[in-house]
């Protein structure tokens, strides 16, 4: 088999982040296959050293260990959960993370050093989560995300349809052959964003299809994380040949693309055992007219607690961007970076309040006017960039190692805590 290397001109070469420890913030894909756990113990006399002490050290120790381990992967390893454990008859202290191999970065990169052990905090929640006590009577705006059946488009292109879907195809139509999107956007009271998975994305007009655009990086890596995971991988059937999106093209098949789709675009790969001969692999293209013009999103205001749940949704749903996420339950996202999600059709079960979106590497047209519509963060008198003083100030709080727990007269939940700031948060009823 003939291997290539992506050229240094389309991507970033390996070296450039081998042997990394990544924290989980960083723009990163993972080898899921490769998952493991980690572990280490501190151990330490009763009273040898202060409760910020023995955290630094177990974090360190517990980076040592990563670091071994990054050392032998050809691109590093990402961080996707640390927490921690006393030992309540000793001072020790137990560190477990969960890491699986990078495969490849598209963005920020937050590599894990002495110097900034505090990335290594820990995000297991304290609390399990109850559904929010809400009698809920609202008809979700977008009916085809009641109905989690499982999605699978037919994934084949020709010159005349997309996953057999035509230009000028009425909403309703292509919904009733697919079932339901993985993410509806209404962009305004005419236009409306349809994903299927993270990497395809269909443009309606006044309820007709109009374009369609596919990028292997079309979302913010944060957000295209937060999607459910379908089949991305597709066929394409142009004038009588068949070859798969996923491999190398040779420069007929380029060709073909060239002449049937609008802005193709490809990664150019160069060959091992000879590097003056070079290959192609698909990296995104367009049919039709796909939105490239976002000036006027329509917004909502943040859900902030005033109001029930069932009256925010009943009173902005149309406007609110509806999802099926990672863990396949139905989701709003709010335009300040708040995910409400639904345990079932009539009930809530969390409030996720996010991180700011990085734009940068994401393929989607528009995406600047699109991903400027979101603020920080805000509920109920809280915001991202808060000191803890405030969160202190809403109810019983307690604060461990990065880590504060809450709970309030009316909800209760986690916050993630940076330099005395509060970053992100999970809030129960």
């Amino acid at each position: 088999m003939v291997k290539y290397l992506l050229a240094l001109a389309v991507v970033y070469s390996c070296s450039s982040y081998s042997h990394s420890v990544y924290s989980r913030a960083s723009e990163c894909d993972v080898d899921e296959r490769s998952a493991q756990s980690v572990q280490v113990t501190y151990r330490a006399r009763m009273g040898s050293y202060s409760d910020d002490e023995l955290i630094t050290q177990t974090k360190e120790k517990l980076l040592h260990k990563l670091q071994d381990i990054a050392d032998n992967t050809d691109a590093g390893i990402m961080e996707t959960a640390v927490s921690f454990r006393r030992d309540p008859n000793s001072s020790n202290i137990d560190a477990i993370a969960q890491i699986a191999s990078v495969t490849e970065c598209y963005g920020d990169r937050f590599k894990i050093t002495k110097e900034n052990i505090d990335y290594l905090s820990s995000t297991v929640f304290k609390y399990t989560s109850n559904d929010l006590d809400i009698e809920t009577s609202f008809t979700l705006p977008a009916a085809p995300l009641k109905q989690l059946q499982q999605l699978t488009p037919t994934l084949i292109l020709t010159e005349a349809s997309i996953f057999t879907f035509k230009m000028g195809d009425e909403f309703a139509q292509v919904l009733e052959k697919l079932g339901r999107f993985t993410m509806l956007w209404p962009i305004n009271d005419t236009k409306l964003l349809a994903f299927i998975g993270r990497n395809h994305v269909f443009s309606f007009h006044q309820g007709k299809l109009v374009g369609y655009q596919y990028n292997q990086a079309l979302l913010p890596i944060s957000l295209a994380n937060q999607l459910e995971i379908v089949a991305e991988d597709f066929t394409f059937s142009l004038n009588g040949a068949q070859f798969a999106s996923t491999v190398t093209l040779n420069g007929q098949q380029a060709a073909l693309i060239d002449s049937a789709y609008n802005e193709p675009k490809f990664l150019t790969l160069q060959q091992v055992s000879d590097l003056d001969e070079t290959a192609q692999k698909l990296a995104g293209f367009s049919v039709g007219k796909p939105f490239t013009d976002f000036s006027k999103v329509q917004t909502s205001p943040c859900y902030q607690h005033a109001m029930t749940i069932d009256e925010y949704i009943s009173t902005y749903g149309n406007s609110l961007i509806q999802l099926v996420d990672a863990d396949n339950k139905r989701a709003f996202f709010t335009p300040c970076r708040q995910k409400i999600v639904m345990s079932t059709a009539e009930q809530v079960d969390h409030i996720k309040l996010m991180e700011d979106f990085s734009a940068r590497r994401a393929g989607i047209y528009g995406k600047n006017e699109l991903f400027d519509t979101f603020s920080k963060w805000q509920f109920a008198g809280l915001g991202q960039g808060d000191p803890y003083a405030k969160l202190e100030a809403m109810g019983n709080t307690n604060l461990e190692w990065d880590t504060a727990y809450v709970t309030t007269e009316k909800w209760h939940g986690q916050f993630l805590v940076i330099d005395d700031t509060l970053i992100s948060g999970k809030v129960f009823h």
